[in-house]
């Protein structure tokens, strides 16, 4: 009776023991768990070659060759032989084409001279000098491409003017020593030749 006595004055620190012991039991091999917020995974896009910003590569325009003469880029000038005298013409060459031909100097008649132009629109749009000369202006004409080929190639032009072709044969001034009555020539038909203003008739 005395020891149980005694014994009820040590409860509440038995109590204590046995509630530290069972605890103790029960957390043996206890792992504390781990838990981790779980983070949204995040779409991961692939690079593109839109996605990124596109470099421009500033790259020079390759020159093209288009043209048949074989001359660098520049303004060559040339004279040719024109129904009264030189005709100088200034020729401009670009990625080997003509790209201009300018009439620098020239003594022959405007109004000839004028029509005889129309062969630089010819060379420009074939880009040869192989063209025809203008009809009624054959000296002219003939004068303008002999200098565009005089600025291109060095080959110089020379003939004679025209004008001095007809000089030399006096014509206008031809005296006719005997005339023949019109009866003294028989049915038919007859050609003569003459130097008139444009050349041979």
């Amino acid at each position: 009776m005395k020891f149980l006595r005694n014994l009820t004055s040590y409860a509440p620190m038995l109590a204590a023991v046995l509630v530290i012991a069972c605890v103790a039991n029960s957390l043996s091999g206890y792992v504390v768990p781990a838990y981790g917020v779980e983070q949204p995974e995040r779409e991961k896009k692939e690079a593109t070659a839109t996605d990124e910003p596109q470099q421009m590569k500033e790259t020079e325009p390759e020159e093209t060759v288009t043209g048949s003469f074989d001359k660098e880029d520049g303004v060559y000038q040339g004279t040719g032989t024109g129904f009264r005298g030189e005709i100088t013409a200034s020729v401009t060459i670009k990625n080997r084409q003509i790209v201009s031909i300018d009439i620098v100097r020239t003594s022959d008649d405007e109004t000839f001279f004028n029509r005889a132009k129309a062969v630089i629109h010819s060379i420009l749009e074939k880009q040869n000098l192989d063209v025809d000369v203008v009809s009624g202006a054959t000296f002219s004409s003939r004068g303008i491409i002999n200098a565009v080929k005089n600025a291109l190639t060095g080959e110089s032009d020379s003939q004679e003017p025209a004008s001095a072709a007809t000089q030399s044969t006096g014509i206008g001034s031809v005296t006719v020593s005997k005339v023949e009555e019109p009866s003294s020539y028989k049915d038919g038909t007859y050609y003569g030749t003459g130097i008139g203003f444009g050349g041979p008739l």
